[in-house]
């Protein structure tokens, strides 16, 4: 029982962060991307997308391939 509960106030928690995180709220940041419509012409906003990948190395042919995936 106690396991139950730890487990249900654990999934509770993890989908208040998610709603919260996805809300429409843009929070402030940058002014040219908080409207698409605002700036030239409707320019679409910028979405930055990092990874922490080895680019050399033993490993560096996966890395490679996880850059690759991110900039598709």
């Amino acid at each position: 029982m106690k396991m139950r509960k730890k487990a249900l106030i654990w999934v509770s928690t993890v989908v208040l962060l998610i709603m919260t995180g996805c809300s429409g709220n843009n929070g402030g940041g940058n002014s040219e991307s908080a409207s698409p419509s605002a700036g030239s012409g409707g320019a679409k906003p910028v979405i930055k997308i990092a990874t922490q990948s080895p680019l050399s190395g033993g490993s560096s042919v996966q890395g490679e391939a996880i850059k690759l995936g991110a900039q598709m």
